[in-house]
């Protein structure tokens, strides 16, 4: 395996170096490399390459890391999406509570999205005074906008040094029209796709009470996981989210 990974790692960084026009020699100043270790890792003799020395050359050639690994599709997702499906206040609070305190226990940053009422009924549960709060009708203009304040606040806490950041995010289902339904299950689906790689446990609330049966079963199918008060179960029904982009 370790030797089909280096022959992989030679034949890539090869035909990379190539795509973008470099000589050996221009490519070991781009990676600050020497040129001997450039023509070693090339050759593939090199056998103990350091991630430090994989990196610097991914991005000298501006490729993914996964691209010179001969990585297809992460198999280890980094991203923990977690359905929380709830028909009441008390299971709404019988798990976002515990998600939210456990977070500010081990110094995550914590970001609360969902309705006003939602958000009083939190603050009147557990200290919010840390929690970056925001309104579902503000943050969730469209699934675009939603995308890029998320992968905005991850990368902003990632940068100043946190390891891991939570989210708890509900969008709103009520008084949507079919094609924004669509829409919003396809936002769902690219999240655990695009968001594979990011630090972050995102919990995405469904309240039963508004949300429309078949909404709540495409949740099955959009998050890996669904949580139940302090029970995390998987979804048989999780196929990775890409078909449901498909949906017309």
């Amino acid at each position: 395996m370790a030797e089909q990974t280096q022959v992989t790692l030679a034949q890539r960084l090869r035909a990379a170096r190539r795509r973008r026009g470099l000589s050996r020699e221009e490519l070991a100043r781009a990676a600050g490399m020497s040129y001997g270790a450039v023509v070693q890792v090339e050759s593939g003799r090199r056998t103990n390459n350091k991630i430090s020395t994989v990196i610097a050359l991914a991005d000298a050639l501006e490729v993914p890391l996964d691209y010179l690994l001969g990585r297809g599709e992460n198999p280890h997702p980094f991203l923990d999406h977690q359905a929380l499906p709830y028909a009441s206040d008390e299971e709404f609070l019988a798990a976002a509570v515990p998600f939210v305190e456990a977070g500010v226990a081990a110094d995550e940053p914590v970001l609360a999205v969902t309705s006003s009422r939602n958000l009083r009924l939190l603050r009147g549960a557990t200290d919010m005074s840390t929690v970056t709060c925001a309104k579902a009708n503000t943050w969730y203009r469209s699934p675009p906008a939603a995308l890029a304040g998320y992968r905005q606040f991850v990368s902003n806490q990632i940068d100043e040094g946190r390891h891991w950041v939570r989210i708890l995010g509900e969008p709103i289902w009520s008084e949507r029209t079919a094609a924004e339904v669509r829409a919003w299950t396809r936002y769902e689906a690219l999240l655990s796709i695009a968001f594979a790689d990011m630090a972050a446990t995102i919990v995405c609330p469904y309240d039963l009470r508004e949300v429309q049966p078949a909404i709540c079963a495409e949740a099955k199918q959009t998050h890996p996981f669904t949580v139940t008060g302090a029970e995390i179960a998987p979804n048989a029904d999780f196929d990775g989210a890409a078909s449901l982009l498909l949906i017309d």
